[in-house]
């Protein structure tokens, strides 16, 4: 799943840094669970975020936040 985001209100003078946080996951109980998630193609307008599952992972739900920092 490939999510992007744009920074409306500014837009930074240099890439900046991009700091994911998963704060909700709802998975299925009967089987492991296993996710990455990656901020990527980051530039000074924004970013995408990329949630990646594998095996036998299903997940319902994930949410978060993200923080976007100058260098």
């Amino acid at each position: 799943l490939n999510i992007a985001f744009y920074f409306c209100i500014i837009s930074f003078n240099k890439k900046p840094n991009v700091i994911l946080s998963v704060s909700l996951i709802d998975a299925e109980k009967t089987t492991n669970l296993r996710y990455d998630v990656q901020a990527s193609a980051i530039s000074r307008g924004g970013f995408m975020i990329k949630i990646k599952t594998w095996g036998d992972t299903k997940i319902n739900i994930i949410g978060g936040s993200w923080l976007a920092v100058a260098n």
